[in-house]
């Protein structure tokens, strides 16, 4: 087996460092569940991505550290990106900018995005870090490549040098902060050769498919599955291949596939960003016994997935299993109709009619 700990260069040389700028806690916390884990039947452990950062963002930060290094070096003046109103990435990406003295421009759409009557959660924070904002409101979410890079062409045309941020950070320079993640937990889990079974969100599959890359270069004995949480496991494995081709190009080497991430499709529940008694069930049970606060729309959903994955046999009883937090907490703190139905008599109900 490998000697560890490795960096991101070690095992795919011509990958460029990270620029962190001393913003990243790392190696994230590998905290054990106990309690959480003897409730699901399994040997739990909760990689802490959420903990990376001061403003929540999570892993997405780890991944944007990599993508500011690819724009730097093409003498990037702009960031911008194409996010829904709860994306943390959207606020990183902001934060980012802001940090480094480049703008920001984030296009705001998706089937069911509005512009919000007041700013709240992420979207306030994406304001308050100065970003520029282009609203698309209920647009088909196919459009975004369409749609950012028309906001690309804008701010060329201002004299800005625009670097495009796909949603999800869904990008060769993103990928590799998930293999970076991938090769912390090598070195933080025992080199004991039992099977362990890595949980994580995937919307597009980044996540997955870069702690896949380093179970197979490592000849590590993990199992990742990737909880889908929007798009159907097609779609997510079509996202993957492409991340594949893009990194493959770029190192001009060959690359393991995404074939080793098994997609989970039972968690979706009423779409992305869409929540209801499944995941608030789960962000109640985490929040009273390990004290970590899930997202309905990235942790809650992977939450569900990996109780399901535990109760369906996929992952054996008493297995070890590593759940990995992937952040953005704050959407929580934003609030939901379905929230405050199951919140009883701690909210204002509406007068009925005498």
């Amino acid at each position: 087996m490998t000697v560890l700990p490795l960096g991101v260069a070690d095992l795919l040389p011509g990958a460029k460092p990270a620029v962190t700028d001393g913003e990243l806690r790392v190696p994230s916390p590998l905290d054990p569940a106990p309690s959480l884990g003897s409730e699901l039947g399994v040997d739990l452990l909760v990689k802490r991505e959420d903990r990376l950062d001061d403003l929540g963002c999570g892993h997405k930060t780890r991944k944007l550290a990599h993508v500011l290094a690819h724009a730097r070096a093409q003498g990037a003046t702009a960031l911008v990106t194409a996010a829904s109103v709860p994306s943390s990435q959207a606020v990183m990406v902001a934060a980012s900018a802001a940090r480094t003295g480049l703008r920001a421009h984030i296009v705001y759409c998706g089937d069911v995005q509005e512009r919000p009557r007041s700013a709240a959660g992420n979207y306030l924070l994406a304001g308050l870090l100065g970003a520029d904002v282009t609203w698309h409101e209920r647009t088909a979410w196919d459009r975004w490549p369409a749609l950012l890079a028309d906001a690309a062409a804008r701010l060329r045309e201002a004299g800005e040098v625009p670097y495009a941020v796909p949603p999800g950070v869904a990008d060769w320079p993103g990928l590799l902060g998930s293999v970076e993640l991938g090769l912390e937990l090598a070195a933080q889990l025992p080199a004991d050769g039992r099977e362990t079974h890595l949980v994580t969100a995937a919307g597009s599959g980044g996540t997955a498919f870069g702690l896949a890359i380093v179970a197979a270069l490592l000849d590590l004995p993990w199992q990742v599955h990737g909880v889908c949480l929007g798009a159907p496991p097609a779609g997510v494995a079509q996202e993957m291949a492409r991340q594949h081709a893009d990194g493959e190009r770029a190192l001009g080497t060959t690359l393991p596939g995404p074939d080793r991430v098994r997609l989970h499709d039972g968690a979706r529940g009423d779409g992305y960003d869409r929540w209801g008694k499944a995941e608030l069930t789960e962000i109640r049970r985490w929040l009273a016994q390990q004290r970590v606060l899930l997202d309905p729309t990235y942790t809650a959903k992977t939450a569900v997935g990996l109780a399901q994955l535990v109760a369906g046999g996929v992952i054996p009883r008493g297995a070890r299993a590593v759940f990995v937090h992937t952040g953005g907490s704050f959407r929580t703190l934003e609030g939901a109709p379905a929230l405050d139905a199951d919140l009883g008599d701690l909210v204002r109900r509406p007068a009925t009619g005498s």
